[in-house]
């Protein structure tokens, strides 16, 4: 793996947070799957529990065997998915799940990002102009590699110079199956929910869970399962 990958695999806290939330999800809800398949997830639970012991013993270096192995176990817990059933509270809609959220204006230093991220206990934030337009998302990760790459002060640097204009946005009646799949293929925590551009709230990986915990559904809980492991994937440069 190049030094890239390794620098933006921060990951490899991540990737152990997914699978201890992966095994711990499963047990919980284990009675609920059938005995065929309360068989296998106990296989794909030893799995997990390798990918963890081996993703301990590596420290800062992760091999290529141990994402391959987050790979195949992904897709393994996507077939048992499919093979257990319908995943019914997953049917429920982001503005059902959806959460306010608190736009950062584009002009904010990344110094003001920070310190909103911090007041609010995330990871990211939308950016947002005349208050509720739309506009981006900017992320701890891209506050501390613009830090990293151009050496300035963070109060001396605006969000619009580091956010992402590309933002995987959700309308309001998209389902929670689907803000999976955008969270697994984009590798995404959190989702605005916006209707013709105008932010509406946010969806956070979080939310998701909480709902699925809540309405003991099996089938959903092992879907959660896999947008964690897919989201703790490295990425590939």
């Amino acid at each position: 793996m190049t030094k890239s990958n390794t620098a933006s695999f921060r990951t490899g806290r991540d990737l152990l947070d997914a699978l201890q939330t992966a095994r711990d999800t499963a047990r919980v809800r284990a009675h609920l799957l059938s005995s065929e398949a309360r068989e296998q997830w106990g296989h794909l639970q030893e799995r997990l529990d390798g990918l963890q012991s081996s993703v301990e013993a590596s420290g800062d270096k992760v091999s290529q065997a141990t994402v391959k192995g987050v790979e195949e176990i992904t897709q393994a817990i996507r077939e048992l998915l499919h093979d257990a059933g319908p995943a019914t509270s997953l049917a429920v809609s982001a503005e059902s799940l959806m959460k306010p959220a608190q736009g950062c204006p584009p002009e904010e230093t990344l110094l003001g990002a920070a310190k909103l991220m911090w007041e609010l206990d995330c990871g990211s934030v939308p950016v947002t102009v005349e208050g509720s337009t739309l506009v981006g998302m900017i992320t701890d990760r891209d506050i501390c590699m613009a830090a990293y790459t151009r050496g300035q002060p963070l109060e001396a640097m605006t969000v619009s110079s580091a956010m992402s204009k590309e933002v995987a946005s959700a309308a309001p009646d998209t389902p929670a199956t689907a803000l999976l799949t955008q969270m697994s293929d984009k590798r995404l925590r959190r989702i605005p929910v916006a209707r013709d551009g105008k932010l509406l709230g946010i969806v956070s990986l979080a939310d998701v869970v909480r709902h699925v915990a809540s309405a003991n559904d099996a089938a959903a809980a092992l879907r959660v399962v896999a947008t964690l492991a897919a989201i703790s994937e490295p990425a590939s440069r």
